[in-house]
């Protein structure tokens, strides 16, 4: 039970209260205890040896070869250790491009917005048409003064002012409709195509790929794209002609009003174009910085959030504190140099707008005072002021684009990830009815982790006949979990193959394969909703099938099938906590459950699925005893015809099996009934129980299932229990 641990007390609270409190040692040899009736009853005895997991072995010279981990059992089985000198990581660092943003990108976005014929054609119509509209415009204004000034009648230019405005407020409405509409198609093509990547992602990705930095994509990128790409992008393409536009128009002014001036705007643009230059480097990557950065602001803010409890429960509050104000001001240092540069490029730019003004306004005086109009002298400075705007807002736009198109970058990094296999492959979907029996055939598989250099599963063969129970043991990264792996296909195995019922798992769709399957993993999953949704998320169930599930699983009151002592004793431990409705309220991860009651909500679904096949992966690890007895009580009385696959982690559990499955190094090193192997004194199933300190218990247990199975009233009845001790022969174990 763990009690051994605790150093000097002992607090059991039953109903909110405190009923006993002690030394363990003390309570243990006291009978009137609660904590002595409670270790006796599930299991251990009062010596208060202690009870190692399968994993915390150290084996001797002749048995399992290495020294064994003392650590809690695997999640998932880890890949063979890497040579000495280089640590294998499995989360790698955020990749930042460098220099500018590849052709990739803009035509990725530009194709997202509709394509060469439905955007780009369109939208650069409307632009050089704006713009030669606002030209038109000014010179529709310079042509009415003019006519003004000598007396003329002003009819006609007033009326052709007015009408090219309202040609200008109309284009101008266009584009930006236009860009709107581009834009929001944009963003949803660019969104779908993430989420869809995303959701068909490996399993083994998600491991390699911390929270942060899919939140990093789906917000603050996704946000960028929303929000500033299409100002940026439609600034950047309308600045361009613009400027084009400002060129040419001043180049034809100019040459009239003031010739000298042209000398003088090519060692200007040159000046302008090396600030900008300069600034659109630094820009760039302080920007990508900038997005980096924010991935462990939200990977940290994740994992605080979902370990609040073990946070305050160490009193670490101030330790985490102190790394979230570490990973903000990282991020922070990026941003604030972002805009410091922003500042600086603004100041330098128009500070040579000034010296273009400076320069017109003087050539203007000097040369053109007694020969060039009013009006035209003022069109030429105001296209001599423009040229410098247009040079600055071009810079910086670009500038601005690169940077925004670097979000564009990291969300093409996500469409670019592996892909499970197809859900769903015609021609190849198994019978309505499949799996009907429930037997399993492993031949020649080997598994290998994409990084990892050698198979965490090599060469495994063995059957498993139909509604057999077998208990899977063995050391910590022999290849328990990988096995589920493989069933499920949460990784593609390398080579061989697996068959249910006649069936190749390895030819079929995933949603054919693991919707036919059901597993109670180690960490109860649950989703916010409700009871319903929960164990029937897809409404394919009657609330009859609900209600019997819930009082199967002992989640709704029914003493049928458990003792009514044990049953009230469980209730007033809160561990049988009667469900009332099936509209009950469910939190995010079952935050509102107790771990056992999770993982009794765990097994109900598994139950009103009434799947063949059953997966165990650890699910008692975690759980304690009390919750044990009820799975256990569960998978006695309820699962009697299903095939179940139990990785262990409490030898108890699994003794009273049909076979046992021991793997060493990623093979199969015994197979068969858990009689057989510990009466084998060179068993590594034995061997296994020696060391836990409970050998002959579990051969008691052992033998009494033995002859239940022989008197015809427990089992399966499959025979299975009757196989000696060289059956993993005969099974074709290798």
């Amino acid at each position: 039970m763990g009690v051994q641990y605790a150093s000097k007390v002992v607090l059991m609270a039953r109903d909110g209260t405190i009923a006993e409190t002690g030394d363990p040692q003390v309570l243990m040899k006291d009978q009137r205890s609660r904590l002595a009736r409670l270790v006796d009853k599930v299991g251990g005895g009062g010596d208060l040896q202690r009870q190692r997991s399968v994993s915390s072995i150290t084996e001797d010279n002749g048995g399992l070869a290495t020294k064994l981990i003392d650590a809690p059992p695997e999640k998932a089985d880890a890949p063979a250790a890497p040579a000495a000198g280089k640590p294998k990581v499995l989360i790698a660092e955020e990749e930042r491009a460098r220099g500018a943003p590849g052709l990739e990108a803009y035509v990725y976005y530009c194709r997202a917005c509709g394509g060469l014929v439905a955007f780009l054609v369109p939208y650069l119509v409307l632009h050089v048409s704006y713009n030669g509209l606002q030209f038109a415009q000014n010179l529709m204004l310079s042509r009415w003064v003019d006519a003004l000034e000598g007396g003329r009648g002003d009819g006609g230019a007033m009326w052709s002012y007015v009408g090219v405005s309202l040609a200008v407020i109309v284009a101008i409405f266009a584009r930006s409709l236009f860009q709107s509409l581009a834009s929001l198609r944009a963003s949803r093509v660019l969104h779908a195509a993430i989420a869809s990547r995303v959701v068909r992602g490996p399993m083994g990705w998600f491991e390699r790929t911390p929270q942060g930095r899919i939140l990093n994509r789906f917000s603050s990128d996704m946000q960028e794209i929303d929000k500033e790409i299409d100002k940026d992008t439609m600034e950047t393409y309308g600045t361009t002609i613009a400027c084009f536009f400002s060129v040419a128009s001043i180049l034809v002014v100019i040459a009239y009003t003031a010739p000298w001036l042209i000398i003088a705007l090519g060692p200007i643009s040159a000046l302008s174009w090396a600030v900008g230059r300069l600034y659109l480097n630094t820009s760039r990557e302080l920007k990508r910085l900038d997005s980096v950065t924010k991935s462990p602001i939200y990977a940290h803010f994740t994992e605080s959030v979902a370990g609040v409890s073990t946070i305050r429960a160490f009193a670490a509050q101030q330790r985490f504190l102190r790394e979230s104000f570490r990973r903000v001001d990282a991020c922070n240092r990026a941003h604030f140099n972002l805009w410091v540069s922003n500042r600086w490029f603004n100041i330098r730019v128009q500070l040579i707008g000034a010296s273009v003004a400076l320069l017109a306004g003087a050539f203007l005086v000097y040369w053109g005072k007694d020969h060039i109009a009013a009006t035209t002298a003022g069109l030429a400075l105001l296209y001599a002021l423009n040229f410098t705007d247009a040079l600055k807002y071009l810079v910086r736009e670009h500038a601005l684009l690169e940077m925004q198109m670097n979000s564009v970058e990291r969300v093409i990094e996500f469409t670019q990830i592996p892909q499970e296999a197809p859900p769903v492959v015609e021609g190849r979907r198994p019978p309505p009815n499949w799996p009907q029996h429930g037997a399993i055939q492993f031949t020649d598989l080997t598994l290998q982790y994409p990084s990892a250099t050698t198979p965490v599963i090599e060469g495994m063969t063995f059957n498993v006949e139909p509604r057999t129970r077998i208990g899977i043991v063995g050391r910590t990264g022999a290849g328990k979990s990988s096995l589920t792996a493989a069933l499920f296909r949460l990784v593609e195995p390398k080579r061989g193959s697996i068959v249910i019922d006649g069936v190749d798992i390895l030819t079929m769709g995933l949603e054919d394969l693991r919707s036919r399957l059901a597993i109670v993993p180690q960490d109860p999953v649950l989703f916010r909703g409700t009871i319903r949704s929960n164990l029937d998320p897809f409404d394919e169930h009657t609330d009859v099938d609900l209600w019997s599930a819930l009082q199967r699983a002992h989640l709704a009151r029914s003493v049928t099938y458990i003792d009514v002592d044990l049953w009230s004793a469980l209730q007033r431990a809160h561990l049988a906590r009667s469900v009332t409705s099936l509209d009950a309220v469910v939190e995010e991860g079952g935050s509102n459950l107790s771990m056992g009651q999770r993982q009794l909500m765990c097994m109900a679904r598994a139950l009103v699925r009434r799947a063949s096949i059953l997966v165990m992966d650890e699910a008692t690890a975690a759980v304690d005893p009390e919750t044990d007895i009820l799975i256990q009580e569960v998978m006695r009385s309820e699962l009697r015809d299903c095939t179940i696959l139990c990785i262990a982690h409490r030898l108890h559990t699994i003794i009273f099996y049909d076979r046992i499955l021991v793997l060493e190094r990623g093979r199969v090193a015994e197979y068969a009934p858990p009689l057989a192997l510990l009466r084998d004194p060179h068993s590594l199933f034995r061997a296994l129980c020696e060391k836990s300190g409970a050998l002959a218990e579990l051969l008691a247990v052992a033998e009494d299932e033995e002859l239940t199975r022989v008197s015809g009233n427990g089992g399966n009845g499959n025979g299975n229990g009757h196989h000696g001790a060289g059956a993993a022969a005969a099974d074709g174990a290798h």
